[in-house]
C-alpha cells in the first residue's frame, strides 16, 4: 500500500456584501491554481495536485467539472527546492507530469472528470527539513509557491520489540510512548491484529486475516513538548475485538500480531484542519475563511510521515 494518501480539495468562494443581495458571480473573475500536497519522506515517491478554477458565464459548473481540459493547464513548470534555513536553495528537483490513475492512485468518480488524472511527481528522496514548491505558468509566467517543514523519522520507546509483550488488561491500561520527531504537530494511531481462524473440528487454518483499530485521531503536540505518553484503556481492545467479529461457532480464532501505525501531521496540516471543523452555521458573525499557505494560489502544501 503506498504510504502518500493525497487529498483534493476543491475551493470555490464567493464574497457576499452585508448591504445587499445584489452581485454578481462571474464579476472580476481570475485564473486561480489550486495546489494539493503531502510531502512525505516516509514514501519513495512524491505526487502534487495542480489543478485550475473555473468559471463560465454560460456553461454550468456541473458541465465544466467533467471536461478534463478545464480542470488542468496546458503547460506548467514544476520543481521543489531544498532550503537551508537560511531561505537558500541546496537542490533542485523538476517534477515530472504524470497519470495518477496509471500510478495505482485512482481518482474516485463523482462530480468532477476522473480520467486523466495528472500529478506532478519525483522519484528524489526528502529528508527532514524546508522544502518549497514552484509552480509556473509557461503562457503568461505566473509563480505559485508554497513552503512546508518535512517530518523526519522519530523513535517510538513504548511498545519496545524484544523486551516486553503489549499486553491489554481488562481493567488497566497500557501506555504508548514515543519522542515527537521535529516539525510534527499532530498524531494519529491505527492498530492492526492479526489473527487466524481455524476450522473448529477439524483445526484446518481457513485464513490469515487482521482489522484495523484506530485509536486515536488528532492528537496534538503542544509547543515545545518532545514526547507523548498515551494511555490506551484494556477494555477498549475488547470491545473493539467484539464490535469487528462476528461470533462463528464453526471457527475458532487465535490472535499472532499486532502492528503498531503511526501518522504524523504538520503544522498546516494541523490549520487545515482546525479551520474546516471549525462550528459554524447561519447565525455565526461571519463566513468562515478557507485555510490555504499557497501564495499566488489556493490550497495546501504540508507533510506527513508514516
Amino acid at each position: 500500500m503506498k504510504n502518500l494518501l493525497l487529498a483534493f480539495l476543491v475551493v470555490m468562494t464567493a464574497f457576499v456584501s452585508s448591504c445587499t443581495t445584489d452581485f454578481d458571480l462571474t464579476s472580476d473573475w481570475k485564473d486561480v491554481t489550486i495546489v494539493v500536497g503531502l510531502l512525505n519522506a516516509s514514501d519513495t515517491a512524491q505526487y502534487i495536485k495542480i489543478n485550475k478554477a473555473f468559471l463560465d458565464q454560460t456553461t454550468s459548473a456541473l458541465e465544466i467539472a467533467q471536461i478534463s481540459d478545464s480542470l488542468f493547464y496546458k503547460s506548467l513548470t514544476v520543481s521543489l527546492d531544498h532550503l537551508d534555513p537560511a531561505g537558500n536553495v541546496v537542490a533542485s528537483y523538476p517534477l515530472t507530469k504524470v497519470d495518477g490513475n496509471l500510478e495505482g492512485l485512482t481518482k474516485d468518480t463523482g462530480v468532477f472528470a476522473n480520467t486523466p488524472n495528472y500529478l506532478y511527481k519525483t522519484n528524489q528522496p526528502i529528508s527532514s527539513g524546508i522544502y518549497r514548491i514552484n509552480v509556473v505558468k509557461t503562457d503568461d509566467g505566473k509563480t505559485v509557491t508554497a513552503t512546508t517543514d518535512v517530518i523526519g523519522d522519530f523513535t517510538v520507546t513504548r511498545p519496545n520489540l524484544g523486551i516486553e509483550k503489549v499486553n491489554f488488561i481488562p481493567s488497566g491500561k497500557y501506555n504508548v510512548q514515543w519522542y515527537t520527531p521535529q516539525y510534527s504537530k499532530i498524531f494519529d494511531l491505527t492498530i492492526r491484529f492479526h489473527y487466524e481462524e481455524r476450522d473448529i473440528n477439524t483445526n484446518a487454518v481457513l485464513r490469515d486475516t487482521f482489522f484495523d483499530w484506530n485509536v486515536f485521531n488528532t492528537l496534538v503536540q503542544s509547543d515545545g513538548q518532545n514526547n507523548f505518553n498515551y494511555a490506551i484503556p484494556g477494555k477498549s481492545f475488547y470491545q473493539i475485538v467484539k464490535a469487528k467479529l462476528a461470533i462463528n461457532t464453526d471457527v475458532k480464532r487465535i490472535p499472532l500480531s499486532l502492528d503498531f501505525k503511526f501518522s504524523v501531521g504538520g503544522e498546516e496540516l494541523y490549520k487545515y484542519y482546525l479551520v474546516n471543523n471549525a462550528q459554524t452555521g447561519i447565525t455565526s458573525g461571519q463566513i468562515q475563511p478557507d485555510y490555504t499557505n499557497v501564495t499566488n494560489g489556493l490550497g495546501i502544501f504540508s507533510s506527513r510521515y508514516h
